[in-house]
């Protein structure tokens, strides 16, 4: 499997060899700030060409990755659903059961451009996705965009978020859901509630949803973000990783994408203690925020490199 996936690679790189892309993109990445580049992704709904491995221009190498737990049902239409962008997959399966653990193997087979990883147990999405970062910077990948395992994220709009990046390889490419009435209102209240103590603790408004698990990464900023700072396990790890990238001084682009949620889904949010870790999270990230007011004041908007 690992020899088959590697000519899955080769296919892209070779598929990416126009690097016009690069050309059409650096003017505007000179000239546009991240904030302006939220409006200058393609509204969705737009007709597009499949992206089949462009990504590899403007020194932008990605990959796609793909946590999972007990999401068996729904993991293999979401596969499937990436197969047009030729490109290689991550899934690290953090301690599934054996009936997930079969599709995914099922998946490892048929498709010579998926990769499982497995945990042996249970270890929470924020180490699920550390070691996905990892593993694609071992194979020489720059970005990985992340998406989710229960179908809720539109697969169609990774294309968008990689548009996102070609025009600014170095900043953190963050979903900004757009929900319809399937969404909970708790769920939208508490959303709420993040954006704004990110905010407080970034001293900006640059991330629009800091709970949103569809994004792309910058993984050279990450893993040595990641290789300095010991940060949570589970679902606190997205928002800690947006807050502690933008006090880095990375970037920040926010993408519009759908997210949708079906009636019988399996949510691992633990209310009681993914609450809990969330709210020390918060109270961690605030006074962190204090010694760094100065100059996250002074640095505001970014221009990426």
């Amino acid at each position: 499997m690992r020899t088959s996936l590697r000519r899955a690679w080769s296919l892209a790189e070779r598929r990416s060899g126009a690097a016009g892309v690069a050309s059409s993109t650096a003017a505007t990445a000179a000239s546009v700030t991240p904030d302006e580049a939220v409006r200058s992704v393609r509204p969705l709904g737009s007709a597009r060409v499949a992206w089949r491995g462009e990504p590899a221009s403007a020194g932008v190498k990605a990959c796609v990755l793909i946590p999972i737990y007990q999401h068996g049902s729904t993991i293999r239409s979401v596969v499937h659903s990436l197969a047009d962008l030729w490109l290689p997959c991550f899934i690290v399966n953090d301690g599934s059961d054996a009936s997930t653990g079969s599709v995914l193997e099922a998946l490892e087979e048929e498709l010579d451009w998926v990769e499982v990883e497995h945990h042996a147990t249970n270890r929470g999405k924020g180490v699920a996705l550390r070691d996905g970062y990892r593993l694609a910077a071992s194979r020489g990948f720059t970005h990985v965009v992340q998406l989710d395992a229960d179908a809720q994220h539109d697969a169609a709009d990774v294309s968008r978020f990689l548009e996102a990046a070609l025009e600014f390889p170095d900043a953190l490419v963050l979903g900004r859901p757009l929900f319809d009435q399937s969404a909970p209102m708790s769920r939208l209240y508490g959303r709420r509630l993040s954006v704004g103590l990110v905010w407080l603790a970034t001293l900006s408004r640059q991330v629009r949803d800091p709970l949103c698990g569809f994004r792309c990464i910058p993984l050279a900023p990450t893993l040595a973000l990641m290789d300095r700072i010991a940060m949570g396990d589970h679902m606190e790890f997205e928002p800690e990783l947006a807050v502690r990238l933008i006090w880095e001084g990375v970037p920040v682009v926010n993408v519009d994408t759908r997210v949708r949620y079906f009636p019988g889904g399996i949510s691992h949010f633990d209310v009681l203690w993914d609450d809990l870790r969330l709210a020390w999270l918060y109270t961690r990230l605030a006074l962190g925020a204090l010694p760094r007011a100065p100059r996250l004041l002074a640095r505001r908007n970014p221009q990426p490199q």
